[in-house]
């Protein structure tokens, strides 16, 4: 069975990391394009050898027949769309964040309900290589339990960024913080809760805020905090897991995670032994990564959410991320503003 895809929004997300990721599964074939402005749809359709492309979903879904639609689009369309595209009889997986709030993720998830069709949530990150890894050595009980996690996000304002940031709550704390706050969730636990939040609202530019912090805290004692600088000279993403046993170090551009073990005495020999080891791990994930990236694979778990979403499709399983957990993150995300901001941004 071919399953049949259009995609909605023609910007960069769409162009680099969905059209790529539904292309190397042979499962489905893309049929059209959609983007408000027919000027993009064209020129994406042009540039990308999809033939049909249209300005509206509902001429697109009466016209091609799509059995899903890929939302890529900017944060405040993404609960209308999925619910006219689930009531128009498709299968939807939706860019991050779900939605603006919780009562528009809400309805997105009623949607799917009633109208009988799967809605997930492109949680990318949790399915690229490093973060695969995390998990396969949490889950073989290697780490013990995670103490507490540090994640610590950078961005450099002068790279490409989307046009519509600035309307969100907090500008770019709403696009970008997803990521973290899912993958915070995934190694403390569906129980994590926000602790406590300061947010600088401070503006650079054309960015409502300039710095967040947010520390959290789950029913077994974990503790996460995530640090997010608005105004850096460069941009990383990485994280720090300490565990019982281990401790891990994940890059998330580059896609590397290096471990290391128990230590002893603390000696010089120690010292050096495991700083080699994390060299060459790194090394080792840097040029995996790169390879990738020279060949087109590098897609941070795109390729494997997309392909976990058909799987659902075609053999009845639960969607790779739910709609209730698409939901708990948008909800994060609006605590840690509130809990920060006096006057919370829009």
């Amino acid at each position: 069975m071919t399953l049949k895809v259009g995609i909605i929004g023609t910007g960069w997300v769409s162009l680099h990391r969905h059209i790529p990721a539904y292309r190397r599964d042979h499962r489905t074939k893309i049929v059209a394009l959609v983007d408000r402005s027919e000027e993009n749809a064209s020129k994406a359709s042009r540039k990308m050898k999809i033939p049909k492309f249209y300005t509206d979903l509902a001429k697109m879904v009466q016209n091609e027949h799509p059995d899903i639609v890929s939302i890529c689009t900017p944060p405040p369309t993404h609960s209308a769309l999925a619910v006219e595209a689930m009531e128009l009889g498709c299968h939807v997986i939706t860019e991050k964040p779900m939605a603006m709030n919780v009562d528009e993720c809400n309805r997105m998830i009623e949607a799917s309900r009633s109208c009988g069709k799967k809605l997930t949530v492109n949680h990318n990150f949790l399915f690229s290589k490093s973060f695969l890894k995390v998990k396969a050595i949490r889950e073989s009980g290697e780490l013990g339990d995670v103490q507490s996690v540090h994640a610590l996000q950078v961005t450099n304002l002068k790279r490409r960024l989307p046009q519509w940031y600035s309307e969100l709550p907090g500008g770019l704390y709403f696009d970008e913080a997803p990521h973290m706050v899912y993958l915070l969730r995934c190694l403390l636990g569906k129980d994590m809760s926000v602790v406590d939040a300061s947010v600088d609202d401070t503006p650079v530019g054309t960015q409502p805020l300039s710095r967040v912090i947010a520390s959290f805290r789950n029913q077994s004692r974990g503790t996460g905090v995530l640090t997010i600088v608005f105004d850096a000279p460069r941009d990383e993403w990485t994280m720090t897991v300490v565990a019982q046993r281990k401790i891990l170090f994940l890059d998330i551009f580059r896609d590397t995670v290096a471990v290391i073990g128990k230590g002893g005495r603390h000696s010089p020999g120690e010292v050096f032994q495991g700083s080699l080891s994390l060299i060459s791990q790194n090394l080792n994930g840097v040029a995996s990564s790169g390879l990738g990236w020279m060949t087109g694979r590098l897609l941070y778990g795109e390729d494997k959410i997309i392909r976990l979403f058909i799987d659902s499709l075609l053999n009845g399983s639960d969607p790779p991320i739910s709609g209730e957990d698409g939901k708990a993150v948008v909800s994060t995300m609006r605590e840690i503003l509130a809990k920060g901001c006096p006057t919370p941004p829009r």
